[in-house]
Parts: structure tokens; sequence; C-alpha cells
């Protein structure tokens, strides 16, 4: 071989390997520099301006107003640097959480997700943002037929005392199922919380899950959903108007034990108008000896009324077994010392 040609394989030897060499820095800086995402949005042209928030730097994150979408020919559209392997989460706004993007029947969708592997464009569309002032009608309150009947079935084998308390309300009362009990003893206890109800729930099937008790005491913890969902707290207290006028008609001495709402940490953006609700139901209480109001959302708080993470499962939103242990210490001492006054 002679020399001209070993010199020639050997800067091509060369060449290759530091081809090769670069191929790893080309690619790890795209992940770092990240790869177009191309958010599309379909709304109605009136929901200008619309934002995008979510888990990103560059979206707050989960500022509610960091990034605007262009509008152009009927949709919104924004595009994103996104390093591969990233799992974005994201929601639609109109620059503020009171404004959120909801699903076409009123209620609030959970996050939007998307593992980014390359390029991509992400379509979706929302029909309906909840406003400011905005009344979101409740739902069908036939959705919880089947856990209504659930109740009516266990009814068909089970026994209650005389003058029970009948707890009803939320999922926040039905995961207290388990204690509430031996939390509230000697009140005797028929446990009847139901999914993710509402005030307006507990209105429709009264006659099958309150009335038919006759009970002389009633335990409730509504508008937590209700708010999260979009209906404005005149509306609520409307309803809770409906429902204990429903409750009085058919016995008029029944005492109503009415919860606050909780200030859970997932839901702090609807904190200010959950405050309200709970001022409201507060007022409507004073006005009827039948009506009694038990503040749990204080002790929930620290001095300083910041929310308490400790307090709550992993979810943020339902209580773990330190937050049922004020709602027992502050529901039972409220209920004893107003019942031994009867």
């Amino acid at each position: 071989m002679n020399r001209t040609i070993l010199i020639s394989m050997t800067a091509l030897i060369f060449f290759v390997a530091c081809a090769r060499a670069q191929q790893p820095e080309a690619a790890t800086a795209e992940a770092s520099e990240g790869v177009p995402i191309t958010f599309v949005l379909e709304a109605p042209a009136n929901s200008a301006p619309v934002y995008l928030t979510g888990n990103l730097e560059e979206l707050g994150p989960w500022d509610p107003a960091k990034k605007e979408m262009t509008f152009r020919d009927g949709k919104f559209t924004t595009t994103l640097a996104v390093p591969a392997g990233t799992e974005i989460e994201y929601k639609f706004t109109r620059g503020s959480w009171d404004k959120e993007a909801l699903n076409p029947d009123g209620s609030v969708p959970g996050n939007r997700t998307h593992t980014v592997e390359g390029a991509a464009t992400l379509h979706d569309s929302v029909p309906l943002f909840r406003g400011l002032d905005a009344d979101i009608p409740y739902p069908d309150p036939t959705r919880w037929e089947d856990e209504i009947r659930a109740f009516e079935q266990l009814d068909m084998r089970a026994r209650y005392a005389a003058n029970s308390v009948v707890a009803v309300g939320s999922s926040s009362m039905r995961m207290w199922h388990d204690s509430i009990e031996s939390d509230l003893d000697p009140l005797r206890i028929i446990p009847r919380g139901f999914g993710g109800s509402m005030m307006n729930d507990a209105l429709y099937y009264a006659d099958r899950i309150v009335l038919k008790y006759n009970p002389q005491t009633v335990l409730l913890y509504e508008g937590d959903n209700d708010i999260a969902h979009g209906v404005q707290p005149e509306t609520i207290l409307d309803t809770f108007q409906a429902f204990c006028k429903k409750i009085w008609d058919s016995r008029e001495d029944t005492h109503i034990y009415v919860l606050s709402t909780k200030p859970s940490p997932n839901r702090e953006q609807f904190w200010p108008k959950m405050q309200e609700l709970n001022d409201m139901l507060a007022a409507e209480c004073a006005k009827d000896d039948r009506l009694i109001y038990i503040d749990v959302a204080t002790p929930m708080l620290t001095e300083d009324g910041k929310m308490r993470p400790e307090l709550y499962r992993s979810d943020m939103l339902h209580m773990n077994e330190n937050g049922y242990a004020i709602w027992t210490r502050v529901v039972r001492d409220a209920m004893l010392e107003a019942e031994a006054s009867r």
C-alpha cells in the first residue's frame, strides 16, 4: 500500500469517527432545545383572547394568562419548543381560572396530556368557557341513579335507630362512611354521601335518601362541586333553600346542620367563590333556629389563611385521616351541643 492511499484512508477513518462523535451531541442538543409542538384549538370566535396554560416553564407554569394563542382562520394556535421525553399537561383559559375551558355539559375537564416524542400538532376543541358572571346550569341529577338504587337495596336489609342523623353530601361525605358512625358516636348516623354530588342532587333525591327515614336531624355537605362546576353562589343558596323547604314540608322540626365548603389546595382558584358561598350559608342559617352552620373551613387553614396540604390525599382534593380528624372534632362538638338543648 503506497503512502498516498494510506494517508487517504486515515483521513477517511478520522472523518467518520468525528461524524459519529457529533451525532449524540446533535441528538442531545435537539432534546434540550426542544421539538416544535403546535397547539390548535377550535373554539367560538368570541372566546378571544384564549390562553394556553400548563406545567411548562413557558406557560407560567400554570399561569392562566401567560401564553396568548393567535386567532386565525377560525382557530386558536400557538407553537412551543419542548424537549423530547417531556410529559406536557395543559388547559385552556380566557385569562383567569374563573374563565377556564369547560366540557360540553359545563363540567370542569381534567388536564390534557401529551408525551413529546417528536414534532406534533395537538388538536383540541372547546365549546364553552366559564364566565366570570356566567351561571353554568346544574348537570342532570339522574346520573347518580345507580348509587341511589344501591342505597335502596341496602335499606331492604338494614335497620336504623329512631331519630338517626341522615348524613348526605358529596364525596367528602361519602369517603367518611367507613368511620363517621364511630367518629360521631353517640349520635346514630345513616350515611348517604354519593359521588361528586351537588346541592341540586341532594334536593332531587331528598325523598329517596333523606325523607324516607323521617329524620329529626340532617347533616349536609354540598357546594364544593357546585362552585367548581361553575354554579354561582346565589344559585346554590336558592337550591339550598329549596332543599330545606322540602325537608320541613315533611317534618317541620328537623334540624339541618350545614357544613361550610372546605379549602382544598386542588381548588384554590375557586376559594374566593367558596368563601362567598360560606358567608351566604352562614347568614341563611342565622335566620332560623332549625339551621346550624358548622365552620369546618377555618380549622383547615393556617393562622394566615393558607391551605394545608397535609390534610389531603395526593389529589389535594379529598381529605386524609388528618382532615377527617378536624371534621370529627368540629362536627361532633357542634352537633352534641346543639342536640343536647333540644
